[in-house]
């Protein structure tokens, strides 16, 4: 018999009240990148506790060979598109930190959202730009930005470049 340990680290970051999620770091290996994952709304994951994005998140990335993700949203409002200026500066304050080399945009297709949805993007795209960190998307294969959640992509997804103008991919 061939015992394997894995220790994952999760970290999260939650407003005072706990009504908003800030972030949640997973590492499942330290020595291999780690991305930003950037999706639309946060949920109640807190280190024990996964929805299926985490889940899906945390499967598509260690196939395609990653050691973990940050995983942000647009909207840090649990349940809800609720955000506040912490969730912008908590953003920025990841896109400036040296360890995360490539940021995935996984929100969905833009063109089709609510106007709070665009508005929001449109606030995240600006920083995502500022911190000159490789963009990516979660792609279908046909150059779609997908939420992990998307049937199409649920069980295995690609990364594309992600085009900011236009909100497609290259």
């Amino acid at each position: 018999m061939k015992l394997n340990k894995t220790k994952v680290i999760v970290e999260t970051a939650f407003s005072e009240d706990d009504s908003k999620r800030y972030f949640l770091k997973k590492v499942w290996d330290a020595d291999k990148a780690i991305p930003i994952v950037v999706s639309k709304s946060a949920g109640a994951d807190d280190g024990v506790f996964e929805t299926l994005t985490q889940t899906l998140l945390t499967n598509n990335l260690y196939q395609l060979g990653y050691g973990g993700f940050c995983l942000c949203n647009l909207f840090a409002g649990i349940g809800n598109r609720e955000t506040d200026a912490d969730n912008l500066k908590v953003i920025q304050q990841l896109c400036k930190t040296a360890d995360y080399k490539e940021i995935i945009c996984c929100w969905g297709n833009l063109e089709n959202a609510a106007e709070d949805i665009q508005k929001e993007a449109g606030s995240v795209i600006g920083i995502l730009t500022a911190s000159k960190k490789t963009l990516l998307a979660v792609s279908d294969g046909e150059h779609r930005n997908c939420h992990p959640l998307s049937p199409s992509v649920r069980k295995y997804f690609e990364l594309v470049p992600y085009d900011v103008k236009g909100g497609k991919q290259e």
